[in-house]
């Protein structure tokens, strides 16, 4: 009687936090964004640990939420920290950290055979904790949840530090993409756990300071233009599309996007993470759908295209200098 006491409340103090906050972070090391409330529901995106989201509306277990690129879906409360007061000014002005590793373990302690906290990958944001010396390669964080931990020191790096330092040249981009080949193909995802195609494009542009647009048909709209029909147009880092030509009466429609990596060939997530060329008639290639767009992201960042820097967006920073 009392452990269901002690849920009920917890249970009921969640329900009202998240009514009176009007912002969260994500509090796990990636979470489903789903189209209704329901589990049954369909996972149009997902987020990582320490994403803000902008709480829209709940019901039951469920928030409405807004990522930073401005797509709207369902998540778990379990899966978010809710704000109140100034919570949120107070963790943009932290000191955080992003992971930059694939995967890694959050420990109870310095020790590697310590017990698990959670887990986390890469581009998960914690916060450092106060006491920040390096303790047998450790540091301890504090998680979104509020719980403490440790984290392989080699493994974490200053938020700010990390994001005045990211120069998002073409070879960054397209050598961020290549770190994830092989990895599976998952609808709706955005992370080293899994992506589809145009969550590959979002995973390497982030890990590299940009947030793009969460769909296809929105990330052709972010950047320059670029003639797709002639490959000497292309430059590395470029993204490209794919799908139905307009003709006929019959609007373009996209269906597919990767990373241009230069000389003919692109990175893309198709059943899993994998390189092809965009010239026909070679055994790698990739000819369908058609090529049918392609655009240049870099140096339209912050131009109100839809690309937004992370060092310039409002809900990470209170403001930059």
């Amino acid at each position: 009687m009392k452990r269901f006491l002690l849920f009920f409340t917890a249970a009921m103090l969640s329900l009202l936090q998240a009514a009176a906050a009007d912002f969260g972070i994500i509090s796990v090391s990636v979470t489903d964004m789903k189209a209704r409330a329901a589990y049954t529901s369909e996972t149009v995106s997902q987020a990582m640990m320490g994403t803000p989201v902008e709480i829209t509306g709940c019901d039951g277990v469920w928030c409405r939420a807004v990522t930073p690129d401005g797509y709207t879906g369902w998540f778990l409360k379990e899966n978010i920290r809710f704000f109140s007061g100034n919570g949120f000014e107070e963790w943009k002005k932290a000191d955080r950290a992003i992971v930059t590793s694939y995967f890694e373990i959050v420990r109870e302690s310095a020790s590697e055979n310590a017990p698990v906290v959670c887990d986390c990958i890469m581009g998960n944001i914690v916060t450092f904790h106060p006491d920040t010396s390096d303790v047998n390669g450790f540091r301890r964080i504090v998680l979104p949840s509020g719980e403490t931990g440790f984290i392989r020191s080699a493994s974490v790096c200053g938020l700010r530090t990390w994001l005045e330092t990211r120069q998002a040249r073409p070879s960054d981009i397209t050598g961020t993409a290549l770190l994830f080949t092989g990895f599976p193909y998952l609808w709706g995802g955005l992370s080293p756990k899994g992506m589809d195609c145009s969550g590959l494009n979002r995973l390497a542009y982030y890990m590299n300071g940009v947030i793009l647009p969460r769909d296809a048909k929105d990330q052709i709209l972010a950047g320059e233009k670029v003639d797709f029909r002639d490959p000497s147009c292309l430059q590395p880092a470029d993204l490209i599309f794919f799908g139905r030509p307009d003709k006929e009466g019959n609007p373009e429609s996209i269906t597919h996007t990767g990373i241009y990596l230069g000389n003919g060939y692109f990175i893309h997530s198709y059943m899993h993470v994998r390189i092809n060329r965009i010239t026909p008639g070679y055994p790698d290639s990739f000819s369908r759908p058609a090529l049918v767009g392609a655009c240049r992201i870099l140096g339209e960042q912050d131009k109100g295209k839809g690309a937004v820097s992370v060092l310039h967006h409002p809900w990470y920073f209170q403001t930059y200098k």
